[in-house]
C-alpha cells in the first residue's frame, strides 16, 4: 500500500496555518477585552508569538515542499495566497519591531481598554492585516 505523502503534506501544511491562525486571532481579540490587564495577558502574548512562528514556518517549509512536487501549473490564486504569507509575515515582523516595544512598557495593571491610542491603532491596524491574511490563506490552502 502506497502512502500518499502528498495528502498528508497538504494536511500538515493545512494544519499548521490553522495553528498559527487560531494563535494569531486569538491574541488580537484580546485587545477589545475590556476587563483584562496587560500583565494577565502578557505571558500569553510570549507564548502566543512562538505558536505563531512556528505554525508560518511550518507552512512556509510544507508549502515549499508541495510547490517542488505538485506537478500541475499553478492557478493565480495560488499567488495570491504567497501574497497573504508575505503580508502576515511583514505584519509579524512589524509588530515585533513597533507594537512590542510600545506594550513592553506597560504597567502589569494597565487595562486592555485603557492603551494608549497609538497602540490600540497600531495593534488595530495589525489585527485587521492579520486575520485577513490568515484567513485568506486558509481559504487559498484548502482550495488548491
Amino acid at each position: 500500500m502506497e502512502i500518499p505523502w502528498y495528502n498528508i503534506l497538504k494536511f500538515v501544511h493545512v494544519g499548521s496555518i490553522v495553528m498559527g491562525m487560531g494563535a494569531a486571532v486569538f491574541m488580537h481579540l484580546q485587545f477589545v477585552r475590556k476587563e483584562l490587564t496587560w500583565g494577565q495577558l502578557k505571558h500569553f502574548f510570549h507564548f502566543g508569538n512562538r505558536i505563531i512562528w512556528i505554525g508560518l514556518m511550518l507552512a512556509g517549509v510544507t508549502g515549499i515542499t508541495l510547490w517542488i512536487v505538485a506537478d500541475t501549473s499553478r492557478p493565480p490564486v495560488f499567488y495570491g495566497k504567497l501574497a497573504l504569507v508575505a503580508m502576515v509575515i511583514i505584519d509579524g515582523w512589524i509588530i515585533h519591531r513597533i507594537g512590542r516595544p510600545l506594550l513592553a512598557g506597560l504597567p502589569d495593571d494597565q487595562l486592555m481598554a485603557k492603551l494608549p491610542d497609538a497602540v490600540r491603532k497600531t495593534f488595530m491596524r495589525s489585527g485587521v492585516v492579520s486575520v485577513l491574511g490568515w484567513w485568506g490563506a486558509l481559504a487559498i490552502a484548502m482550495i488548491f
